[in-house]
């Protein structure tokens, strides 16, 4: 049950293609962003239905299949971690359930910082994939939200999504009026994209398997079109063209046909086009465009912004000067035009389930008869569910509220009355947000030998990596998690066996029972995370790197230090058995030390978040602090100075640093993205006093010239993680000393912010 509140929040989830209606908590409200009460939400027939039955697990095995790469990446782990870890690795990746839809409806409960153009009580449509969920309240970015005027209806409004990806079609098309546009596939989007080209004054000829879609589309303002069970596709457009084939064809079909493309440039003039909107396979036979001079576009998704996290997450827009339709505004007109009437979405709906029906739902949607339109109806009901059956929000993020409403019947054309827009926090007569998730049965306490740990930011490196070391450590109990995806949540206490959860990280902080807090969030958060535990007297663990700023990370060192709590940073290489050796054969050596540390860090994808300044601080920051943490390790002595050279436009994630130590050694850190995966990740070599080390990829060290030292080696990569948790464990315990502190966190920052400035 959710803590605190007395009816559920509920989110349909996918699990090994099966449909789940769970239970979880809100999300919690954020900066730039609203919270969204959903009254419904559309199924995308031809998208979801692919992840639900035996085609969620056909897909896996099809994918690991055609991806010889996954097979031999999966070999590598096991050959490098061992195959307890990597199998570990893969539950944790098949096991979870898996938030399901991206186009909803309903009312704005909760206003983020920066959103200054909505307020609580606005009728909205939203977009997104793991934003605007088929979930009952959703945190959806400003970007992807667009009101709702009075006349359309919420189930109207749960169309926004589809319309603007149709749209989105369209104007890839730019068709011109009197052109003959063909468009292929009448689901929903075909038939959505028929209605625009009518309102753009081109003649539309839809085509499909089926008649009765064919019908349908005739019925809301096809021009002409036919059953290509009845007639041949290509023979059918230029029937119907007067022979001369259509200006353009729009692929709105899904499937794996891969001719169908093909037969789409057969139905084509000279110097026609191709547009793909739906899921087919690419095998273009050249010869088939060639000679007609045709041109192939795709369009991608709702517009200019989507997977664009600078404009779909920072709210970052485009000028309409220079970007007149972007997704947000796609959705937008999209909405204008069913108010206007041009667009006709009611005659679309052929269902509508409550939420908690989901399955149902979902099985009509694979059904042989295959729906257009089905939408969830989550109950939002009139004036009273919003105005007094709930609570709203605005001003900060981690605020947040939600409206519970009383549940109404179900109506495929009811249309929900909204309460007047209300401003603050939560009503006083509202209960609190529902952002906490626990156990049904209530668990007793661990002892006072074992400490309760909060774990923040529970993503897939820290589940598969970090959590089975976490909870085989006996000093410590898992007790609180934290993480924006409810479905996560619900999945560590259920599953992982947390006491509770929650989507607010302040809230796990207030909680007085969590006595050590984890920190494994992006990067950009850790600083903000870490500070609020520390005030709150709690000890702290925080992954690397403690903080983006050295000014941070220095005034976070102090602040331990006048609070006396216990922190820690995720430097798990100084831990290493192979390390632990290392250092132990260089105390025997006064002499100063030459040191060079290769990485060989592979490459990201240009969008990946660690290479964003803000977010993750680019890879020298999120990552190198790990290696010039590790050098002043084996130095045994702080760093003083830093040159450092980059390859031109690699600054902030490729350079060659050199680093001098107050004892008068030095080293180098060969940090580089864009080397191959096949010669090894990290080689550390040392010499100093006539003696030379070579540690290579933390599975072997060699000693040379040391009498009496022999070198180690393991079948594995050992890089120290669980060697970590016992020393935090011990240091807690005041058994040994912390053997990395809040000093070598800002250190590390240090090096690396001086690297990222030489560069």
């Amino acid at each position: 049950m959710i803590e605190g509140r007395a009816h559920s929040v509920l989110q349909v989830a996918v699990s090994g293609g099966q449909i789940e209606v769970v239970d979880v908590p809100e999300p919690a409200l954020r900066a730039g962003g609203v919270l969204v009460r959903t009254s419904h939400s559309l199924i995308s027939v031809g998208t979801e239905s692919a992840s639900v039955g035996d085609g969620g697990r056909e897909n896996l095995l099809v994918k690991a299949i055609r991806n010889p790469a996954l097979v031999r990446k999966v070999a590598d782990r096991v050959a490098s971690h061992g195959l307890r870890s990597t199998l570990d690795l893969v539950r944790t990746r098949v096991s979870n359930e898996t938030a399901t839809g991206y186009a909803a409806s309903g009312v704005v409960i909760g206003v983020g910082d920066g959103v200054s153009d909505l307020r609580p009580g606005d009728r909205v449509a939203c977009a997104g994939a793991g934003w605007a969920n088929h979930a009952a309240v959703n945190f959806v970015p400003r970007n992807l939200v667009v009101p709702l005027p009075e006349n359309v209806s919420f189930e109207e409004g749960a169309f926004a999504t589809l319309g603007a990806i149709a749209l989105q079609g369209v104007r890839r098309c730019a068709p011109t009026l009197g052109e003959s546009v063909v468009v292929l596939g009448l689901g929903l989007l075909g038939q959505i994209t028929v209605q625009l080209l009518r309102a753009s004054g081109a003649i539309a000829i839809g085509v499909d398997l089926r008649a009765d879609r064919v019908a349908r589309a005739l019925d809301l303002g096809a021009s002409g079109g036919f059953a290509v069970a009845e007639r041949d596709f290509a023979a059918g457009v230029l029937e119907r063209t007067s022979g001369r084939g259509a200006d353009a064809v729009i692929v709105t079909a899904a499937g794996g046909d891969a001719g169908l493309l093909n037969r789409s440039f057969e139905a084509c003039r000279r110097k026609g086009r191709v547009v793909l909107v739906g899921d087919v396979p690419i095998r273009i036979q050249r010869d088939r465009i060639y000679k007609k001079e045709l041109d192939f576009l795709v369009s991608t998704s709702y517009g200019p912004g989507r997977y664009d996290p600078e404009y779909e997450e920072k709210g970052h827009d485009y000028p309409p000067g220079y970007v007149r339709w972007t997704e947000g505004r796609n959705l937008g007109e999209i909405v204008r035009l069913i108010g206007s009437g041009e667009l006709r979405v009611r005659g679309l709906i052929d269902a509508v389930y409550p939420v908690e029906q989901a399955h149902d739902a979902y099985a009509e949607v694979v059904s042989e008869k295959r729906p257009i339109g089905v939408l969830l109806d989550y109950h939002l009901g009139g004036d009273a569910a919003v105005a007094s059956g709930g609570a709203v929000a605005s001003g900060t993020a981690g605020t947040g509220g939600a409206t519970d409403g009383s549940s109404g019947a179900t109506s495929a054309l009811r249309t929900a009355a909204v309460a007047p827009a209300v401003s603050g926090s939560a009503t006083a007569s509202g209960p609190p947000p529902r952002t906490t998730y626990a156990r049904r049965a209530p668990v007793a306490l661990p002892g006072g030998d074992r400490f309760r740990v909060g774990v923040i930011g529970f993503g897939g490196y820290f589940r598969s990596m970090l959590l089975p070391l976490l909870r085989a450590q006996s000093g410590f109990a898992l007790h609180s998690v934290c993480s924006r995806n409810g479905l996560t949540v619900r999945g560590a206490v259920e599953r992982d066996g947390f006491v509770r959860g929650t989507t607010s990280w302040e809230e796990l902080i207030a909680d007085r029972e969590v006595q050590v807090v984890y920190v494994a969030t992006r990067h950009d958060q850790h600083y903000a995370i870490a500070r609020a535990a520390v005030e709150a007297g709690k000890s702290v663990f925080v992954e690397k790197p403690m903080t983006l700023r050295p000014e941070d990370g220095r005034a976070l060192a102090d602040l331990v230090a006048e609070r006396g709590v216990v922190v820690t940073v995720g430097f798990n290489r100084r831990f290493s058995p192979h390390a632990a050796a290392l250092r132990a054969a260089l105390r025997r050596i006064a002499a100063p030390k030459t040191m060079l540390y290769r990485v060989n860090a592979g490459v990201l994808p240009p969008d990946h978040w660690l290479l964003d300044r803000d977010e993750g601080g680019g890879r020298l920051i999120g990552e190198g602090v790990h290696f010039f943490d590790f050098l002043a390790f084996l130095a045994g002595a702080r760093p003083v100075r830093v040159v450092s050279l980059s390859p031109r436009g690699g600054e902030r994630n490729e350079a060659v640093t050199s680093i001098e130590y107050e004892d008068g050694s030095v080293g180098t850190v060969v940090y580089s993205g864009s080397g191959a995966a096949d010669a090894g990740k990290e080689r550390v070599e040392v010499f100093a006093g006539g003696a030379a080390f070579v540690l290579d990829d933390f599975r072997s060290l060699a000693v040379y010239g040391l009498a009496g030292v022999k070198g180690t080696s393991t079948r594995s990569v050992e890089k120290g993680q669980r060697e970590q948790l016992e020393n935090f464990h011990r240091a807690l315990r005041g058994q040994e000393g912390l053997g990395v502190t809040a000093e070598d966190g800002w250190l590390a920052t240090w090096c690396a912010e001086q690297a990222c400035r030489g560069a």
